[in-house]
């Protein structure tokens, strides 16, 4: 355990509404790149292997199953950040840290939870989660309040909390792991899809 003393909880600012909509949003332009690199990946192998039936999944328009990987994939993005780091890119590049409400480093169960918690807040653009901060004293939206999470900026925290370098290092690698077979696992589904078709 690495808790904050009381003096040190006094002191923690809470991350306001939009500059954490700004850390989601450099976050998103990272999962756009990474999903970029990976449907890269997929078509080079697609068209070595000759393998149109799989290059025709790359293209398909499966909104639905689109929009499900879509989802799975930002939530294992935070989940990977958070969970190992405390901050994702964007966090980091804002000044933001997740904490636990206990003021102790953030686990991965509640990375998990708090991102899950997202797709609900997103809503209206946001609209759901903001309403929720408003009226809350540290900014809480409600997946922070289901996983017992906050935001605050890093700047208010003792540096003993702060990321390392290798602490990033380790999230990126792994969100990417995790983004690619999450990529590899839509178009396997889609390419199922239409070799089912086909039959």
């Amino acid at each position: 355990m690495n808790s904050l003393t009381a003096d040190e909880r006094s002191a923690l600012e809470p991350a306001t509404f939009w500059i954490r909509a700004g850390a989601r949003l450099i976050d998103y332009a990272v999962i756009f790149f990474i999903m970029f690199v990976t449907m890269a990946v997929a078509a080079f192998v697609g068209t070595v292997f000759q393998a149109s039936l799989f290059l025709e999944a790359l293209e398909s328009d499966t909104r639905l199953i689109n929009w499900l990987f879509g989802v799975l994939t930002v939530i294992s993005y935070h989940t990977m950040f958070e969970g190992v780091a405390g901050s994702t890119i964007g966090k980091q590049l804002t000044g933001l840290q997740v904490i636990s409400n206990d003021s102790d480093r953030v686990t991965m169960k509640q990375a998990f939870l708090r991102s899950v918690g997202f797709v609900g807040d997103a809503f209206f653009f946001g609209a759901v989660g903001a309403a929720k901060m408003r009226d809350n004293a540290h900014q809480q939206r409600h997946g922070d309040e289901w996983a017992d999470t906050r935001v605050v900026r890093r700047a208010s925290l003792p540096a003993r909390f702060y990321t390392h370098g290798f602490d990033m290092l380790a999230a990126g690698m792994a969100a990417f792991f995790v983004t690619l077979m999450m990529l590899l696992l839509q178009h396997t589904v889609e390419y199922l899809l239409l070799l089912n078709k086909q039959s």
